[in-house]
């Protein structure tokens, strides 16, 4: 049984989903090039392939422990998202030079470690394998799979990326500014809820 077909479906389908990166990637793409909304994607794509792999290989003791800690990993992810609204709030943005926000290589590690505050999404990935009744017969497989949902997922990113950059070539300083302040009130947005939810599940 080939598993890439549904690991790609598996993966585009779960990186469709709204979120914070989304959000995060059009104001990296828009700010400051393709290839910085590329870096932003390869993050999201590489904690994807390991939240896809628990899942995949039945790694429940792993599961449990992220889980178990999801509360902190959500309110130290919710405070970082507080930071990238700031930064993204005070930038600047001119096209007389790259105002590169960071080196690529960061963006990565950074985009990567956010998405693991979120390790609810291995329930996404369990979800829709049990929905195609994908089974993990060898290690083979189970690599099939998991370079299905790097591609599919990637390929978001890299269609976001290339359509916001798209974009960047026909707006103006104005217009970029501007969404640079509207992605960050809805990355502020998500931090808010997100250390609100935090606290709340603390004190409870």
């Amino acid at each position: 049984m080939h598993l890439i077909p549904y690991g790609i479906i598996i993966g585009l389908s779960i990186g469709l989903i709204i979120g914070p990166i989304a959000v995060l990637c059009v104001r990296r793409s828009m700010s400051d090039g393709f290839l910085m909304g590329i870096a932003t994607g390869l993050g999201a794509a590489g904690a994807h392939i390991i939240f896809g792999s628990i899942a995949a290989f039945g790694l429940t003791a792993v599961k449990n422990l992220l889980i178990s800690y999801g509360t902190w990993l959500r309110l130290a992810g919710s405070i970082y998202l507080l930071y990238l609204a700031y930064k993204a709030a005070t930038k600047t943005v001119s096209f007389k030079q790259e105002h590169q926000t960071m080196p690529y290589p960061q963006a990565v590690v950074s985009t990567f470690l956010l998405n693991m505050t979120n390790p609810v999404v291995i329930t996404s990935y369990a979800a829709f394998l049990t929905m195609f009744n994908v089974s993990i017969a060898s290690i083979g497989g189970g690599i099939q799979l998991l370079i299905g949902i790097f591609f599919g997922n990637f390929s978001v990113w890299v269609g976001l990326s290339g359509a916001c950059f798209f974009l960047r070539t026909r707006s103006s300083e104005h217009i970029l500014t501007w969404v640079n302040k509207g992605a960050a009130i809805i990355l502020a947005a998500f931090g808010i809820v997100g250390v609100t939810t935090s606290l709340y599940t603390f004190l409870s």
